[in-house]
C-alpha cells in the first residue's frame, strides 16, 4: 500500500517544484510578423510593465484620459502588475501638471484606499529641435536612470491634443476600489506568457533609444514632486529594485544580459549543429569511397581499346554503353551490373551481355589467346554465346 502511493506523491511534489520555478520559454509573434522567443525570465518585477508598450499607446491616444483607459484595457493587457499581491492586476492612474511648454505624465499603480506607487513618469519638452519624449521608469521598480527616448515613426496624435483651445491637465479621478466603468478585474499571468504577449502591442517601427539622463532634469523633479507617490516603496524597502537585484545598476542591465545569454546560447547551438552535420558527411563520404563493387574492377576509356579475356568477361565498348554482365562499373554514361570478375572498358554506344563466358570482339580487332586476350574494337558488337 505505502509502496502504490510513494509513486503519485513523488510526482506531485516534481509538479509542484517545476511549477513555482520562473523560468519559461515561449515563441510569438510581433506585428511585423516577426517570431520572438523569450527564454530564461525570472520573477522580476520590472518585466511585468514594458515601457515600450507604454510609448506606443501613449503615441496613439487622443488624450490623456484615453491614455489612461487603454493602459487599463483587459484585451491589451499592457500592464502585468500586482505589487500588493491581491491576486489582480494593478489599476494604472495617471495624473498630469504642465508648465512652461513641459507637459509631465506620472503613471500610479491604485494598492490600496490612498495608497498609490509611482510607476513610470513621462516627460513630454517642446525644444528648438522639435518635441522630445522621455519615459523614465520609477527607480523602485526599474533601478537608477532607466530611461527610453522614444523616436516615433509618425507624429504622436496625442500631441495635437496639448494645442486644444483651453487645455487643462488630466487628474484621474479612480483609486482603489472605484474604478472606471469600463475597467475589469483581470488576474496576473506568467511573465514570459505577458513579455510575448505585450510583444504584439510594442510598435517596432519607432525606435526606442535607451539614454542616462534627460534634460532640464532639475525641472522635472521639481514638477514630480508635486504629484509623486511613494506609498508602498517606503512600506516595503526590501522589495525595492536595488534589493531585489544586487550589484545591478537598473532593467537594462538585466535585458542586455538575458539578452547576451539568449545569444550566446545560439551560437553554441549553431556550433554544435554545424560539427554535428560536418562529422555526418564525413562519416557519408567514407562509407562512399569505401564502398565499390564486389568483385575486381578495371575501368578505363578509350575510343580504340584492347582488352583481354580468357574465361573472364572483358567488354571494351565505345560511348554511352550498356553492359549487363559480372561485377559493376560505370564510366562516361554506362551502366553495368554484374557479379564476378570484371574488366570493363566503357566508351561510345555499344551494350553487351554475357553469362558465362563472353569475348567481345569487333571487326578491325587483333586478339591473342594465352590465358588473356586482347580485343581492340571500334565498332558496335554482341556478346557471344
Amino acid at each position: 500500500m505505502k509502496k502504490g502511493m510513494i509513486t503519485p506523491i513523488a510526482v506531485c511534489l516534481l509538479f509542484l517544484a517545476l511549477s513555482s520555478c520562473q523560468t519559461y520559454v515561449n515563441t510569438g509573434t510581433s506585428t511585423s510578423g516577426n517570431s520572438i522567443t523569450v527564454e530564461a525570465l525570472d520573477d522580476e518585477i520590472s518585466y511585468n510593465l514594458d515601457l515600450r508598450a507604454v510609448a506606443t499607446l501613449f503615441a496613439d491616444s487622443r488624450n490623456t484620459e484615453d491614455f489612461e483607459r487603454m493602459l487599463n484595457d483587459y484585451d491589451r493587457g499592457i500592464s502585468n502588475l500586482d505589487l500588493n499581491h491581491d491576486g489582480y492586476v494593478d489599476y494604472l492612474r495617471v495624473v498630469e501638471t504642465y508648465e512652461n511648454g513641459t507637459h509631465l505624465f506620472l503613471l500610479q499603480a491604485a494598492l490600496d484606499y490612498d495608497v498609490f506607487q509611482d510607476v513610470a513618469t513621462i516627460v513630454v519638452e517642446n525644444n528648438q529641435d522639435g518635441v522630445s519624449v522621455d519615459i523614465i521608469g520609477d527607480p523602485f521598480i526599474y533601478g537608477s536612470s532607466y530611461i527610453i527616448n522614444p523616436v516615433f515613426s509618425r507624429t504622436p496624435m496625442i500631441y495635437s491634443s496639448f494645442r486644444t483651445p483651453g487645455y487643462t491637465s488630466w487628474y484621474s479621478p479612480y483609486y482603489w476600489g472605484y474604478y472606471p466603468v469600463y475597467y475589469h478585474y483581470r488576474a496576473p499571468i506568467r511573465t514570459n506568457v505577458y513579455v510575448t504577449n505585450v510583444y504584439n502591442v510594442v510598435n517596432v517601427n519607432n525606435n526606442y533609444r535607451y539614454v542616462n539622463s534627460i534634460s532640464n532634469r532639475r525641472t522635472v523633479d521639481r514638477m514630480q514632486s508635486s504629484l509623486s507617490r511613494n506609498d508602498y516603496a517606503r512600506a516595503n524597502p526590501r522589495q525595492s529594485f536595488s534589493s531585489r537585484n544586487a550589484n545591478v545598476t537598473n532593467a537594462r542591465e538585466i535585458q542586455t544580459r538575458n539578452a547576451n545569454t539568449r545569444t550566446t546560447t545560439s551560437s553554441s547551438r549553431s556550433s554544435s549543429s554545424l560539427a554535428t552535420r560536418n562529422s555526418d558527411n564525413a562519416t557519408n563520404n567514407s562509407s562512399s569511397s569505401r564502398s565499390g563493387s564486389s568483385g575486381t574492377i578495371n575501368s578505363s576509356n578509350n575510343n580504340s581499346s584492347r582488352s583481354s579475356s580468357s574465361g573472364t568477361v572483358n567488354s571494351s565498348n565505345n560511348n554511352s554503353s550498356r553492359s549487363n554482365s559480372s561485377g559493376t562499373n560505370t564510366n562516361s554514361s554506362s551502366r553495368s551490373s554484374s557479379s564476378g570478375t570484371v574488366n570493363s572498358n566503357t566508351n561510345n554506344s555499344s551494350r553487351s551481355s554475357s553469362s558465362g563466358t563472353n569475348t567481345n570482339s569487333s571487326s578491325s580487332s587483333r586478339s591473342s589467346s594465352s590465358g588473356s586476350s586482347e580485343t581492340n574494337s571500334r565498332s558496335s558488337s554482341g556478346g557471344r554465346r
